[in-house]
């Protein structure tokens, strides 16, 4: 009698592909680790008429670190296409910047834009709310 137990399942499957000379194919996901709304929007808001036609869901927007910034050490730039959005939110940004500064890959992806310049009459309102990844 032998105390090995007969593998069952999908694991099964996955064994006999490998000793068949299969191989696994890696995780290849982008890891979704946040959603948030841009910070500071309307702090920049020069070129935004003529960028927000092209800010539709799914768009990809870039990240960069602000290490120096004078006001978050933690911060963290969105950018669409070297136009300066704003930042990811200070009270977000500490686990975000830490990979960042790990040399990993970060990344932000539009999920929705509202922008209502009516509603105001000293300056324009944008709320641009987007999906945090981690490219893996």
């Amino acid at each position: 009698m032998s105390n090995i137990q007969e593998i069952k399942g999908e694991i099964k499957d996955i064994i006999r592909q490998i000793h068949q000379g299969g191989g696994i194919e890696p995780f290849n996901k982008d890891i979704f680790l946040i959603a948030v709304n841009v910070a500071g929007t309307t702090y920049y808001k020069e070129n935004y008429e003529d960028i927000i036609p092209e800010l539709v869901k799914g768009i990809k927007l870039d990240l960069y670190r602000e290490a120096g910034n004078k006001y978050d050490e933690k911060a963290i730039l969105v950018k669409y296409n070297d136009i300066k959005l704003g930042y990811v939110p200070q009270k977000d940004n500490t686990v975000i910047a830490n990979l960042m500064d790990g040399g990993k890959l970060i990344y932000g992806v539009v999920d929705y834009v509202c922008y209502r310049p009516e509603d105001y009459v000293d300056y324009k309102w944008l709320q641009i709310h987007i999906n945090l990844f981690l490219k893996d």
